[in-house]
């Protein structure tokens, strides 16, 4: 699994646990629905750091917090 798969895979497992949905998600975050789209399907191979920190804050998360994941542990 890619990096960015995985980052996609971890917003969605977190959505699905907190119980929020993309509309919800985007408006706490100031991000569009369409670039949180691209996101999510992997087609924005250039995700910024500070994309990152404001979707990990998003959650109420740490980073440390939001990479501490099995889909993070993978050798690619």
């Amino acid at each position: 699994m890619k990096f960015m798969e995985a980052i996609a895979k971890r917003i969605f497992q977190l959505m699905k646990d907190k119980h929020i949905d993309k509309m919800q998600f985007c408006d706490k975050i100031n991000l569009s629905i369409e670039k949180f789209e691209r996101i999510i399907r992997g087609q924005n191979p250039y995700l910024m750091t500070k994309e990152i920190k404001n979707i990990v804050r998003g959650f109420d998360l740490t980073l440390p917090e939001f990479f501490n994941s099995e889909l993070f542990n993978y050798q690619d």
